[in-house]
């Protein structure tokens, strides 16, 4: 199901509650390989005269990673943490010595705040962006009345409706 939410919003409350969660930003962690993976990644796609973003929800096992490789998003920039951490170099070099589970509880936390950057420079830089976010958490981006872009966006909410995306 996807729905179209158009309505003046304000790039300052993108993800409102964020650091109640993660008392962490991006200048906390920054180095250059993470500003490499942010700066790859906006190259990707041009710039926006309507720059809408696609919101993809759902539980682990839904089906927006399946919605995002069926589908040409070329024009789209991609947000990820999984995808984000799977390109950490510290994350790739303690997986065979810490194992998947260990491994993801000490990345997981860079990962999101590399993704929210990235998602702030994508908004910055007027890019469509593809977000793919598990929903699980409240981050202020579960809900429409919390998901806050500026009005040149349009904002397509794609979530699990029992069937595949």
């Amino acid at each position: 199901m996807i729905t179209t939410i158009r309505k003046k919003m304000k790039l300052e409350e993108l993800i409102p509650s964020v650091y109640d969660l993660i008392p962490f930003d991006y200048s906390h962690i920054r180095q250059p390989q993470y500003d490499e993976i942010i700066d790859n990644a906006l190259q990707k796609a041009p710039a926006s005269v309507q720059p809408r973003l696609i919101h993809m929800l759902g539980i682990p096992g839904s089906g927006k990673s399946t919605f995002y490789r069926r589908n040409q998003w070329d024009a789209h920039i991609l947000v990820s943490f999984d995808k984000i951490m799977e390109n950490l170099p510290g994350y790739i070099a303690d997986l065979p010595i810490l194992g998947n589970v260990a491994t993801f509880k000490k990345w997981e936390m860079p990962a999101r705040i590399i993704g929210y950057e990235l998602l702030r420079r994508a908004v910055t830089e007027r890019k469509n962006i593809l977000f793919d976010h598990g929903g699980l958490f409240n981050l202020g981006v579960d809900s429409d009345s919390h998901l806050c872009l500026p009005v040149s966006y349009t904002h397509l909410r794609a979530h699990e409706t029992g069937r595949n995306l």
